[in-house]
C-alpha cells in the first residue's frame, strides 16, 4: 500500500528521511499552484504522475 495512507492510517510510523503527509499535501499543491503556469498539459500531468509514484508511493524521491 501507499506510504502515505499507511503513515495517515496509522499502520506504520514515520521513517526517518521520508516525506510526511503534510509535507506531501504542500509540496502536491506546488504543482498546480506553481507549477502548471510554467508547464502545460501532457508535460503537467507526467510530472504530477512521477511525484505520486515517487512520494506518495514510496514516500522517497525516486522510483523503485
Amino acid at each position: 500500500m501507499a506510504y502515505i495512507l499507511d503513515v495517515a492510517n496509522g499502520t506504520i510510523a514515520p521513517e526517518l528521511g521520508k516525506i510526511s503527509l503534510d509535507r506531501y499535501l504542500l509540496e502536491d499543491s506546488y504543482i498546480t499552484k506553481y507549477l502548471s503556469r510554467v508547464i502545460k498539459d501532457k508535460s503537467l500531468v507526467i510530472y504530477h504522475v512521477l511525484f505520486t509514484l515517487s512520494w506518495f508511493e514510496y514516500g522517497g524521491g525516486h522510483i523503485m
